[in-house]
């Protein structure tokens, strides 16, 4: 059951997942939460650069510890 397993990752998934939304009125921002509550800018902005600015107030592009992912995988010189 495909569809089963969305919904069950989305219970355990606990990362923030953030977007940016173009409209007449100018950009906005969106948040979903990892227990699938959203949260929006309550206006818009002129440009995507103070869309980004105001999330980055409210978290947007920090991680939580909770949150980043781990693992062996490192950059390294080509």
């Amino acid at each position: 059951m495909p569809q089963q397993d969305a919904v069950e990752r989305r219970r355990t998934e606990r990362r923030k997942e953030w977007n940016f939304l173009i409209t007449d009125q100018g950009w906005a921002w969106a948040l979903r939460k990892g227990d699938g509550t959203e949260e929006r800018s309550s206006h818009t902005y002129p440009t995507l650069k103070a869309a980004a600015d105001d999330a980055m107030v409210r978290g947007f592009a920090e991680w939580r510890r909770e949150e980043r992912r781990t693992g062996e995988r490192r950059d390294t010189e080509h």
